[in-house]
């Protein structure tokens, strides 16, 4: 929880992301060792714009290899240490940033796996946000991990009268994004999962958050 000088709670912006598609390069059959990992370009330069602003970013994979016994808990921390040097490179320390990982398969039922919503709590228990003092927006590059926080707003921000305009989903459209049928508009009870914005890089979904921060463009029906 964070309070402004006077006393008051103060609204906390909290960016979920993806990491495969996103921060680094997406294969279909998974990334399975750091010699084939690569940093998106350009990510320290996005990353340092989130620097400049009080914010949390939460980067929540889902990496199901681990248990098929196909990718090593080592070289998975050897990946995740890029991001976080990168990310401290960008002056986004360890007090704003932290990375959250789902090792499970769906036939484990686990409650992290995405679109499942456990990997959002974790963030948000480890930053002490609360739902009704947090302003959440996810990056993600399948409409499976737009579904996550669309369940989230069902499931923690619905239930408590927390208005959807409290959350951005932004599905990045790009050469790094998995092209593959899982694109297919998803749906979370009757209601179909629709990005409020597509684009085409990081960085502009970066700008865009940053803009809707100082009150710039409205968010699209």
């Amino acid at each position: 929880m964070v309070k402004k000088p006077s006393g008051e709670l103060q609204i906390v912006p909290l960016i979920l992301m993806d990491r495969d598609g996103v921060l680094c390069d997406n294969r279909s059959n998974g990334i399975r060792s750091y010699s084939k990992f690569k940093l998106v370009p350009g990510l320290s330069k996005s990353l340092k714009k989130l620097g400049s602003r009080s914010l949390r970013v939460g980067i929540i994979t889902n990496q199901p290899d681990i248990s098929r016994g196909l990718l090593r808990r080592s070289e998975l921390k050897k990946m995740n240490d890029a991001i976080i040097r990168a990310a401290r490179k960008a002056g986004i320390g360890p007090e704003r940033m932290t990375i959250k990982v789902c090792p499970h398969t769906n036939e484990d039922d686990c409650d992290c796996r995405k679109p499942k919503t456990g990997l959002i709590d974790r963030v948000m228990k480890e930053f002490g946000l609360r739902p009704g003092t947090t302003r959440f927006y996810i990056i993600g590059d399948k409409l499976t991990d737009l579904q996550t926080l669309e369940n989230y707003y069902r499931q923690e921000l619905l239930p408590r009268g927390i208005p959807r305009k409290s959350m951005t989903t932004i599905l990045l459209e790009w050469e790094y994004g998995d092209q593959s049928s899982e694109r297919r508009f998803m749906t979370v009870g009757n209601a179909r999962v629709v990005p409020d914005f597509r684009l085409g890089s990081l960085e502009s979904a970066v700008n865009l958050i940053m803009g809707l921060e100082r009150g710039g463009p409205e968010r699209k029906s």
